[in-house]
């Protein structure tokens, strides 16, 4: 039997964990999920693609209401394919991409992106150097948020903005599953943390929990915003990555029913915009 000693205290409010869902962990205070899996790194999920690039520009939008892009130095942390990299300097910024893996680095590294191949607990920036850093779909999948979060106060320069893109718990697919996993059909939840996948969820946040992880190393947030989280292009590949062709076809069916009217429901993915006290 596992002991509260070995569960652990939520990172966010310091509450012991108590056992969750199918082995998960979760903070009966704040509502915070943590995995126990640890970290890795991997090329993305088939069919993500058109996802991530129609998120790069939101993503974009919301810094540059903020701030002015031209001439800001932004860290883009877990860049992959350098799309977000390119988005930024396309506006006029200096942009530094972070990718583990030269696998998925491999087409910013064909473009000649600046692309350093460097996780980003082990990337030596200098102090107060950035104007912005963002993580896009990284956050939950770093082992320790607490470091990442410290090491980010340290590399933005004073008022600078960390932006945060995430799934979240409180989302309505995120609930569906949730819901499913408890009537024995544990697959989907499963999923939903890419368990056994190269790069599996650590945590999942919701937008309180993890608003009042970032206010104890001194972020404030400023805005927030839906993304997509699931569109119709690229679906049946998306669940074909895990599931065998005849269930990937029923689920990506009714994925696709969710997508089409995701809008009118609590969103699954958003962005988190923070700035720096």
């Amino acid at each position: 039997m596992t002991s509260e000693r070995d569960i652990g205290t939520c990172i966010a409010c310091g509450n012991a964990y108590v056992p969750g869902l199918i082995g998960f962990l979760r903070c009966p205070r704040c509502g915070l999920l943590y995995s126990r899996q640890k970290a890795g790194f991997g090329n993305p999920i088939k069919g993500m693609t058109a996802i991530a690039f129609r998120n790069y520009a939101i993503v974009a939008n919301a810094l540059e209401r903020v701030m002015p892009l031209r001439e800001a130095k932004v860290l883009d942390v877990g860049s992959a394919e350098g799309g977000f990299t390119e988005l930024i300097q396309r506006k006029g910024g200096v942009a530094l991409g972070l990718e583990p893996d030269q696998e998925a680095a491999t087409e910013a590294l064909q473009k000649k992106l600046p692309v350093e191949l460097v996780s980003f607990e082990s990337f030596a920036g200098g102090e107060k150097e950035y104007d912005a850093i963002v993580l896009n779909d990284v956050f939950e999948h770093m082992q320790d948020p607490d470091f990442s979060l410290e090491k980010s106060h340290k590399l933005l320069r004073d008022g600078g903005l960390l932006l945060i893109n995430l799934p979240l718990s409180s989302g309505f697919v995120f609930r569906m599953v949730s819901a499913a996993a408890r009537l024995g059909m544990e697959s989907p939840y499963r999923r939903m943390w890419a368990q056994g996948l190269s790069s599996p969820h650590i945590y999942f946040y919701s937008e309180a929990n993890v608003t009042r992880l970032l206010a104890k190393h001194k972020f404030e947030l400023v805005d927030q915003g839906r993304l997509v989280a699931m569109a119709t292009e690229g679906m049946y590949q998306r669940v074909r990555s895990t599931y065998s062709p005849l269930p990937a076809l029923v689920i990506s069916a009714v994925a696709n029913l969710v997508a089409l009217t995701s809008k009118i429901f609590p969103a699954d993915v958003k962005y988190l915009l923070f700035r720096k006290k």
